[in-house]
C-alpha cells in the first residue's frame, strides 16, 4: 500500500550557473537534496531487478564484439510494468504540494536506464533521477519532455541503484502518467576503465582533443552517441545541415543501427584531454526520434529528434557532399565500443567499393586507417572529406587496433537520390526546395571567438617520400573560423626552420569555409627535410588566433637509390590482398599496392622500387584474414636485391597482417658513388661481448640506430650515446644503421654480440 506523508514545506530549490544535465532539463538541483527533507523520509520503497545470466552473455559478447556491423552492447533489459505513482511512497507538503520516491535497484550492475512506456508530466510537475551516492543527476525533466506517443526513456545512471523524485502540486498528479516499461541493468560499465566502454576501445584510438583533432574542434559537436535496442546497445551518428540551414535536428547514422522512436542521442561525450584515463560526461542528451529515411543499399538511416537540441548544448550540424567525389583524405569522428569522442585519419583518398559483395560503388573504402581505428559502436559515424563534409557513414569492415585492414562508409552520394522514393533518399529531407545543391557547409550555433582566424589546417595528398626528384608541390587546407570573410594573407615558408619565402594569398574565404590551396613547388636537398607554413597576417592585420597559423610536413628526397625487385602473387581473391613498405626510422611509408583483380588461379605482378639504404619492414594485409596461401590458391611474396639475393620470401600468409623486416645496403654501387667520410667509419671491437662498450672511429658526426635482423628497431643513439653503451642485449646478429645528422641514411653494418 502506497505510504502519505504530511510535512511543513522546508525544501528549497538550488539553481546553478553551468549545465550540468540534460535530456531539456530545468537545472537544478532535486528539492529532497536539503537535509530537512531527508531527515523526514522514514522509507522509500526499493524495487530490485534480477541479475541477467552474466555468463551466457559475455560467451555472445566474445562473438559480437568482433564483428563491427552489430552494435556494441552494454546492458540487458529487464521487462517491467512498473506505475510509479502505484509503486512509489508520497510527502504531502503543506504548501500544497507533493513529492514521491521509488528506487530501483540492479545488484552490482555498472549502471541503469530506464524506458517508459507512458511518459507525460503535468505543467508544473517535475521529475528528477539520481544514483545513490549523489554523483550522478538527471533533472528536473517535465512536461517539455512529454512525446506524442508517450514514449520516452534516459540515460544511463552510474551505479547500482537510482531513486526517481517527482514534485507537483498535489491536485495536479492525477494528470501524470510514468509508466516504467523496462529497467535496463548495464553488466558492462560506460564509466569505468576496467570495464567496457569508457577507456576499453583499442590502445590505437586517439581522444578527439588530442592535436589530431585540433582542426574538428567544431565539427566533433555535431557527433552523437546513441542508444538503441531498447536502450541496451551503442552506435554513432552526426547532427546534419539541410540546405535551408533552418536547425531541424536531423540525425544521421546506419540504417542497421536499428534505433526506435525513444532512442537516446547524447552528445559531447567526450574526454576533455588527450590522455587515457579521462571520462567524459553523459549530461548532454535527447530522448525521442522519428526515423524519416533509408535505404539499406547504401544502409543509412536519418531520424529528426523530437526536440531541437539547447542552445546550451552549442551543437554543430554538419555539412556534407553529395557530388561522389573520392575524398582526397577522409577523417572519422566516433565512439568505439561505446568510448569517448576518438578520432581516425587517413591520409590516402578512398576507394569507390562495395560492401560485401553486394551492388558495386555504394561505399567508400578506407583501405587502412594512419591515426587511429574504428570498433563496435563506431557503427553509424560519419566519414568526413578534406572540406569536413560528410561523404558517407559507417557500415562494417575489419579495421582494427593492430590490424591496418579496410573500413566501408555508405555513400552519401547514393543515399542522395538513387531511391525515387522519398522514405528511401535524403535529397528529399536535406534539400527538400530542389534547390539542386550537392554540397553544403556544415551550421555552427556556437558563436566564434574571433573576427579574424585564417587557420592552416593540413597538408593533403603530397607523398612523403621522393625517389630522384627534390621539387615537392605542397597542397594545403586553408579554413576560415572566424566571423569576417578573409580576401588575403601572407604566410612565409621555412625549410628546416629557415625562411625561404613569402606568399601573398589573394582569394576569397567565407565563415566556416575550406579551400584546397596549391602553394608553389619547394626544391629540396637529399635527406629529411621539415617544410613548414606560417601565417603573417591576415586582411594586412594581425590574426586573431595564432594558436592554428602554422603546420609542416616532414619530407624524405632519396637522390642515392638502391633498386629492389618484388615479385607477389596473389590467390584467386586478389582484391582482398595489399602491401606496404615503411622505413623503420622515420615511419615514412615509401610504397603501397594492393587490391588486385580477382583471378582464378591468381595473378603475378612485377615491382621494380626505389629503396635508399637502411632497414625496412615490407606489411603484407589480407582484408579476409585469410592470407593467399589457403583454399584459394597459393600466393607468395618474392623480394631480391640488385645481386639477386633474397631479401623477403613469404609463402605461408595465412592471417590478416604479416610484417617481415629486412634492410639494404649500398654494397650494388661502385665504390665511387659512395660518401668516402661514411666508409671510413670503423665500428669495433666486432663482434663484441656482452656488457662491453664499442668505439667508433671518424663517427662524431653520425648517429646510430641498432636493429635486429628481423628489422625491429632496437634503440637510437648519437656518437657520445653510443660510445658510453654497455651492450646488454641478448646474443646474436644485429644492423647498426649510421645516419647523418641531417638525416640522410648512409649505411648499414653487421654487428655481432656474443
Amino acid at each position: 500500500m502506497k505510504k502519505s506523508y504530511v510535512i511543513p514545506f522546508l525544501f528549497l530549490v538550488f539553481f546553478i550557473n553551468k549545465a550540468t544535465y540534460a535530456q531539456v532539463v530545468t537545472n537544478e538541483y532535486p528539492p529532497s537534496f536539503t537535509q530537512q527533507i531527508n531527515k523526514n523520509l522514514n522509507h522509500v520503497p526499493n524495487i530490485q531487478i534480477p541479475v541477467p545470466d552474466l555468463q551466457s552473455i559475455e560467451q555472445e559478447d566474445l562473438i559480437e564484439d568482433a564483428i563491427k556491423d552489430i552494435p556494441w552492447r552494454f546492458g540487458i533489459e529487464h521487462k517491467t510494468n512498473i506505475d510509479f505513482f502505484q509503486a512509489s511512497s508520497r510527502l504531502d507538503h503543506s504548501n500544497g504540494t507533493s513529492s514521491l520516491f521509488l528506487t530501483l535497484s540492479g545488484k552490482n550492475a555498472k549502471s541503469l536506464n530506464l524506458n517508459f512506456d507512458h511518459f507525460k508530466l503535468s505543467t508544473n510537475a517535475k521529475l528528477f533521477v539520481y544514483n545513490a551516492d549523489l554523483s550522478d543527476v538527471l533533472g528536473a525533466l517535465t512536461q517539455k519532455n512529454n512525446t506524442n506517443n508517450e514514449e520516452f526513456a534516459i540515460r544511463p545512471m552510474r551505479g547500482s541503484s537510482i531513486t526517481l523524485e517527482f514534485v507537483c502540486p498535489t491536485a495536479e498528479i492525477y494528470q501524470n502518467k510514468i509508466n516504467i516499461s523496462g529497467i535496463v541493468y548495464g553488466y558492462r560499465s560506460i564509466h569505468k576503465k576496467t570495464q567496457k566502454s569508457f577507456g576499453s576501445s583499442g590502445g590505437c584510438n586517439v581522444n578527439i582533443n588530442c592535436p589530431e583533432g585540433d582542426h574538428w574542434q567544431d565539427i566533433k559537436r555535431s557527433v552523437v552517441i546513441i542508444l538503441r535496442s531498447n536502450n541496451t546497445r551503442w552506435c554513432s551518428g552526426a547532427l546534419i545541415n539541410n540546405v535551408r540551414q533552418d536547425s531541424i535536428p536531423y540525425i544521421l547514422t546506419a540504417g542497421h543501427c536499428g534505433l526506435q522512436s525513444n532512442s537516446i542521442f547524447i552528445f559531447n561525450y567526450e574526454s576533455p584531454t588527450c590522455a587515457f584515463g579521462v571520462d567524459g560526461s553523459l549530461n548532454k542528451s535527447m530522448t525521442g526520434a522519428t526515423l524519416v529515411a533509408n535505404y539499406t543499399v547504401s544502409d543509412f538511416a536519418l531520424f529528426r529528434l523530437n526536440n531541437k537540441p539547447p542552445a546550451s548544448y552549442e551543437v554543430f550540424y554538419a555539412g556534407w557532399d553529395a557530388s561522389n567525389s573520392p575524398p582526397i583524405e577522409s577523417v572519422g569522428i566516433h565512439h568505439p565500443d561505446g568510448d569517448v569522442m576518438k578520432i581516425s585519419i587517413d591520409y590516402e583518398p578512398a576507394v569507390s567499393s562495395s560492401y560485401s559483395g553486394n551492388t558495386s560503388n555504394t561505399h567508400w573504402e578506407v583501405t587502412d586507417w594512419d591515426v587511429g581505428t574504428t570498433e563496435q559502436g563506431s557503427s553509424g559515424s560519419s566519414l568526413f572529406n578534406e572540406y569536413q563534409q560528410i561523404v558517407g557513414q559507417l557500415q562494417g569492415g575489419s579495421a582494427s587496433c593492430g590490424s591496418d585492414l579496410e573500413d566501408f562508409y555508405g555513400k552519401f552520394s547514393i543515399s542522395w537520390n538513387t531511391s525515387p522514393n522519398s522514405a528511401n533518399q535524403l535529397k528529399y529531407w536535406l534539400d527538400p526546395d530542389t534547390t539542386g545543391i550537392l554540397k553544403m557547409n556544415g551550421l555552427d550555433t556556437k558563436a566564434k571567438p574571433y573576427n579574424i582566424d585564417l587557420g592552416l589546417t593540413r597538408f593533403i595528398g603530397s607523398s612523403s617520400y621522393l625517389c630522384l626528384d627534390s621539387v615537392v608541390s605542397p597542397v594545403v587546407l586553408l579554413k576560415n573560423n572566424g566571423n569576417s570573410p578573409i580576401t588575403s594573407a601572407r604566410i612565409i615558408v621555412k625549410v628546416n626552420n629557415i625562411k625561404v619565402d613569402t606568399i601573398n594569398w589573394l582569394n576569397n574565404l567565407a565563415k566556416g569555409e575550406i579551400k584546397v590551396v596549391p602553394f608553389p613547388p619547394i626544391t629540396l636537398n637529399e635527406g629529411l627535410k621539415s617544410v613548414s607554413y606560417h601565417i603573417l597576417d591576415v586582411n594586412a592585420v594581425n590574426d586573431s588566433n595564432t594558436f592554428n597559423n602554422q603546420i609542416s610536413k616532414s619530407f624524405l628526397i632519396n637522390k642515392s637509390p638502391i633498386y629492389v625487385n618484388l615479385k607477389i602473387k596473389t590467390d584467386n581473391y586478389g582484391d582482398e590482398t595489399s602491401w606496404e613498405i615503411k622505413e623503420q626510422g622515420t615511419g615514412i611509408i615509401v610504397k603501397k599496392e594492393g587490391n588486385y583483380q580477382q583471378i582464378s588461379g591468381g595473378k603475378i605482378y612485377n615491382y621494380s622500387i626505389c629503396l635508399f639504404d637502411s632497414c625496412f619492414q615490407y606489411i603484407l594485409k589480407d582484408s579476409q584474414g585469410d592470407g593467399f596461401n589457403g583454399a584459394f590458391g597459393n600466393g607468395y611474396a618474392l623480394m631480391t636485391d640488385a645481386n639477386g639475393d633474397t631479401l623477403v620470401f613469404e609463402n605461408n600468409f595465412t592471417g590478416s597482417v604479416k610484417t617481415i623486416g629486412f634492410c639494404v645496403n649500398d654494397s650494388s654501387t661502385s665504390i665511387n658513388e659512395r660518401s668516402l667520410k661514411v666508409q671510413n667509419i670503423d665500428i669495433y671491437p666486432n663482434p663484441i661481448l656482452v656488457g662491453n662498450k664499442l668505439d667508433v672511429k671518424n663517427g662524431k658526426d653520425f648517429n646510430y640506430q641498432l636493429y635486429n635482423y628481423s628489422g625491429q628497431l632496437i634503440w637510437e643513439k648519437d656518437y657520445s650515446e653510443l660510445k658510453n653503451y654497455n651492450f646488454s642485449i641478448p646474443q646474436g646478429l644485429y644492423l647498426i644503421k649510421v645516419i647523418q645528422k641531417d638525416r640522410k641514411l648512409s649505411q648499414v653494418k653487421k654487428l655481432i654480440v656474443h
